[in-house]
């Protein structure tokens, strides 16, 4: 298969085999396209990865720095609107919590920014998106995954944006009856502040 060394960094040889039934071609084979294709090779797609990433029991053993090489190669793919649900179901969002999240069942914030002083204990049950798997060297690239994740639908950590959607949301569907004295008096003291 071609391929960069981007798509060799989130998917192996041992994984391509195992998944696709298929082997990546040698880096020391020096071959147009036109006559590797014609042998049979195929180029590794947006939709190959996109299928690759369906198995979310693969995707909860990833390190940390797998999840930077995703967004990269993510951003390399050239994603387009008519490939978000497909991103949006697919379990590709680690938290602070070590799990692995679609945004199709799970509301995400992105990491609460620099040293805070202030928590609540709320901040248990939201799902923050772990900053090291968005630290990149280049800041285009920071830039550009903070907005396919906005596009995706994940949310800021802006009072507003965790009171409209974290918040609010308890008291609509009921759920706030369930929650703790603690709880509940965190969500009125964070609404004050």
């Amino acid at each position: 298969m071609f391929v960069d060394d981007l798509f060799r960094d989130v998917i192996s040889n041992k994984d391509l085999i195992s998944f696709f039934n298929k082997e990546y071609i040698s880096n020391k084979i020096i071959a147009k396209k036109s006559i590797l294709k014609k042998l049979g090779v195929s180029d590794l797609s947006k939709e190959n990865l996109f299928e690759f990433l369906k198995n979310s029991s693969w995707l909860q053993g990833r390190e940390i720095l797998w999840f930077n090489k995703l967004y990269e190669l993510l951003d390399n793919l050239d994603v387009k609107r008519e490939d978000f649900e497909i991103l949006k179901s697919l379990e590709i969002f680690r938290t602070i919590k070590g799990r692995t999240l679609s945004l199709t069942e799970n509301k995400l914030f992105f990491p609460l920014e620099g040293e805070t002083n202030v928590s609540y204990d709320f901040f248990n049950d939201i799902n923050f998106i772990n900053p090291s798997t968005l630290k990149f060297q280049n800041e285009g690239l920071y830039n550009r995954c903070i907005s396919l994740f906005t596009q995706l639908g994940v949310k800021n950590t802006t009072p507003a944006e965790i009171i409209e959607n974290h918040i609010v949301p308890t008291y609509i569907d009921g759920s706030f009856r369930n929650k703790s004295k603690t709880i509940k008096i965190n969500y009125v003291k964070y609404i004050k502040d």
